[in-house]
């Protein structure tokens, strides 16, 4: 009998551990380095995606302090060539649709108050050029983030979130002039938004 109780503690998440889930829809601006460089030049001039704007939804599900979700995802950019000395930028070239999963944690506050999480994500997203039609490329990417949020009523939260992600290179080789080398690319961001709970 006492076994069976045990087992039935472990197995059975206390009353603290219900599952919430959330809806949420962001808006940010991204900073983008690398994608493409040229070594040999001394000024190491990169073209690369810039000035990112990126609208973000997703839906996850607590349990504790731990939460699960999926997201899908809008990114509008410029395409820029950039040195220290100069950026040539063609505005509003680049599209890019995509989703990903994440997990986070909650590591500080509380789930019906102020509080912090740490996240994991990874994902993939379709690039296109707007301006010459070639054809559109996916690219995988992983990301950590933290992400702030504010009760603003009741099951209504205001979200704040800085991340940093990780991709290959939005170029193939082919499509860079001489010089260029395809590189990884980083990304960091910000984006506000809000978020629903039930």
């Amino acid at each position: 009998m006492r076994r069976t109780f045990i087992l039935a503690l472990l197995l059975v998440p206390p009353a603290s551990l219900s599952a919430q889930w959330h809806a949420a829809i962001l808006g940010g601006t991204i900073v983008s380095r690398g994608d493409a460089r040229d070594a040999l030049d001394p000024d190491h001039p990169e073209i690369r995606a810039d000035r990112l704007v990126v609208v973000t939804a997703t839906v996850a599900q607590s349990l504790g302090r731990w939460r699960i979700g999926l997201e899908a995802r809008h990114a509008g950019a410029d395409l820029a060539e950039a040195s220290d000395a100069a950026v040539i930028t063609t505005p509003g070239v680049l599209s890019a649709w995509g989703a990903g999963l994440e997990v986070a944690i909650r590591v500080v506050g509380r789930a019906a108050g102020p509080s912090l999480y740490a996240a994991l994500g990874a994902g993939a997203d379709r690039w296109s050029f707007d301006l010459d039609q070639s054809t559109p490329r996916w690219r995988s990417a992983i990301r950590g983030a933290l992400e702030a949020s504010l009760p603003i009523g009741r099951g209504w939260d205001a979200v704040a979130r800085s991340e940093v992600t990780r991709s290959p290179s939005i170029f193939r080789a082919d499509e860079l002039p001489e010089g260029f080398e395809a590189r990884a690319a980083w990304r960091r961001g910000v984006a506000l938004g809000i978020r629903r709970t039930w």
